[in-house]
């Protein structure tokens, strides 16, 4: 113990983080000095199996056995954050009894009697009040001025010696819901929700702490966190990569022959459903499937980071089992639990709209078009201003340009490159707009994910496409490129989407679009073939869903650039800024053109305003009406 108060002190001195195991199993973890501690002392006379587990993510806690003395451990902790931080605080944790079936969860808080530390009391009882086991509220109850300890215990520090020593102690009693009553083992889940809850809880109060009482002042309660990241966390993170890595679901469901097809149906004057072709799958599902699942995700203490690659791992299954159900009824099904449906009011919405915005001549006529090649030499003069703002001290930058005869349904980013089919031919009014969808949106958000320390936000958190699609989207807008024929694709997919889970054929749905929707013939193919690849994709309905997302997210106040930090989802924003606030991820390196557009300010003023995904795809163009 002598040695441990020693590294101690000189963890301390240094400004530096200090683990060490305890005589007797137990653990000390600072990942830096601060001042406060929160603790737990095993008991021999219970089936406790779990409790210690709720420390396992604080950034500054001590677990030790019932009978060692560490009294003089826990003084010399107190006594150097006190030194330099004014003051500190003390709480130690601990297990209650087992509530009876029904009843109501119930935390109990024992605090310190003086009048002036009342606040901190009634705000770890707000902070606790917040938490909820399956959907119920908890009681907290007050305890003021009774020794912060167990039952049958003493305190960790006498009332004498904290007043002494500027200490402010707490204790906690928490509900063991987290455990089996009759054997004392946790039910994983349960511990995992509630260690995510009550470290939230505590941050917050702690933060509130700190705030008042001492001279540090973090920027918010997450930068409260750990900064460190345990060996663990790197091998899940480079394991569900490397599976990620091994094969490209979007390239895989995209047909090899949607010229050949296109000109299939034609021939049949559009009444014989295309057969389509795709690469060969490239791995054995099953055996990525046996990968995937020896990932140790379980092992992973930080519940932010848990929650992240247990989503992850998920859509990762998901994808696999879609390649294995390629052209089968069951490959409709899992798309929809992957990238969703088509609800009634987005379908609404989209009928509403192309009702309202009828083809313009525009969209009949002819205009000036780039082949492949141009528009492939515009897109590298892009990828060039990445190159001039990519840091020197990260990977080499390693995007590029490719032309590919077996892609004929545009252009597509794999692996943070642009891939150009070599058929492909843009109308010139649109080029900006699609340079800054596909490069200055999708292959930018790769990049700056490899940017990161974690290899997911260049793979992609688990339903990141709505966002992407949303941000992407709305680039077009920001350089003045979403114009009417562009929106009418957006929402024609939509319909298309909804008509295929509904269980319209390829011919019927095209029909719709041709014939009521007023799409030209190979415009009205390309969307269906896109919807209806593989036996039935519903993700390009998430291009309007995702708009609708990033316009309810920037109207709250949301920063747009923060989301292109990698991959990632609307809801994971709150765990992206925990992880910002803890230094474990950085600010993005590569910043899109389009921020700078004389546009940008002034829609995102507009957005700010309250401008809807409605009337943002609202188009008063004059139209026309009639078919091609």
């Amino acid at each position: 113990m002598d040695k441990i108060i020693e590294a101690v002190k000189r963890s301390s001195r240094a400004g530096e983080g200090l683990r060490r195991r305890l005589p007797d199993g137990g653990l000390l973890q600072q990942d830096r000095p601060q001042p406060f501690l929160v603790a737990y002392r095993r008991r021999g006379d219970v089936a406790d199996q779990a409790t210690d587990k709720l420390l396992a993510h604080a950034s500054s806690s001590l677990v030790v056995g019932e009978q060692e003395d560490i009294s003089e451990l826990v003084e010399t902790i107190i006594q150097l954050g006190t030194e330099t931080f004014g003051s500190f605080l003390l709480l130690e944790v601990w297990a209650g009894a087992q509530p009876t079936a029904g009843a109501q969860p119930q935390f109990v808080v024992y605090g310190p009697k003086r009048s002036a530390l009342i606040p901190l009391v009634e705000s770890l009882q707000l902070e606790l009040c917040r938490i909820q086991f399956d959907g119920r509220s908890v009681e907290v109850v007050i305890q003021r001025g009774l020794p912060p300890a167990p039952h049958g215990l003493e305190p960790l520090l006498s009332e004498r010696d904290a007043l002494a020593a500027k200490c402010i102690r707490f204790g906690l009693e928490v509900p063991p819901v987290y455990r089996d009553p009759a054997t004392g083992e946790a039910w994983p889940q349960i511990l995992r929700n509630l260690r995510r809850e009550l470290t939230t809880a505590l941050r917050r109060w702690v933060y509130q702490y700190l705030c008042r009482w001492t001279t540090l002042r973090p920027q918010s309660y997450n930068a409260i966190g750990p900064r460190k990241i345990s060996r663990t966390v790197w091998q899940v993170d480079r394991e569900l990569a490397t599976v990620a890595d091994s094969f490209d679901f979007l390239l895989l469901v995209t047909p090899v022959n949607a010229a050949e097809a296109w000109q299939e149906f034609k021939a049949s004057k559009f009444q014989q459903t295309p057969v389509l072709q795709y690469r060969p799958v490239p791995v054995e599902p099953t055996l990525l499937k046996r990968s995937l699942f020896t990932v140790p995700i379980e092992k992973v203490d930080d519940p932010a980071l848990y929650q992240l690659f247990r989503e992850k791992q998920d859509e990762l299954d998901r994808q696999i089992t879609l390649l294995l159900d390629m052209n089968t009824p069951r490959f409709a099904h899992g798309s929809i639990q992957l990238f969703g449906g088509v609800d009634d009011e987005l379908y609404g919405v989209a009928r509403e709209m192309l009702s309202k915005m009828p083809p313009t001549e525009r969209e009949k006529s002819s205009e000036p078009e780039l082949d492949a090649r141009a528009f492939a030499q515009r897109a590298e003069a892009e990828f060039e201003f990445f190159r001039k703002q990519w840091p020197t001290d990260k990977i080499k930058f390693e995007a590029r340009v490719e032309l590919r005869d077996d892609i004929h349904t545009g252009l597509m980013v794999s692996h943070g490159s642009l891939l150009i089919g070599a058929d492909t031919t843009i109308p010139a009014s649109r080029a900006d707009a699609l340079i800054q969808h596909e490069v200055g949106t999708h292959v930018l958000t790769y990049w700056n994910g490899r940017a990161q320390p974690f290899r997911q936000l260049y793979s992609g958190l688990a339903g990141y496409d709505p966002l992407q699609e949303g941000i992407a989207v709305l680039s077009e807008a920001f350089v003045g490129g979403l114009s009417r024929p562009r929106k009418r694709l957006l929402l024609g997919r939509v319909v298309a989407a909804r008509l295929m889970i509904d269980g319209a054929t390829f011919v019927d749905a095209f029909r719709e679009l041709h014939d009521t929707w007023k799409f030209p013939a190979r415009t009205a193919f390309t969307i269906t073939l896109r919807i209806y690849r593989g036996g039935g994709l519903t993700k390009d309905a998430v291009y309007v869903h995702g708009i609708g997302q990033l316009l309810d997210y920037l109207r709250d106040g949301g920063e747009l650039e923060p989301l292109l930090v990698g991959k990632i989802a609307v809801e994971h924003v709150p765990l992206i800024q925990e992880l910002q606030a803890r230094g474990i991820i950085a600010p993005p390196p590569l910043r899109p053109r389009y921020l700078d557009a004389p546009m940008f300010q002034k829609q995102i003023a507009q957005i700010r305003a309250g401008l809807t995904l409605f009337q943002l795809l609202r188009d008063k163009a004059k139209a026309i009406r009639g078919t091609d």
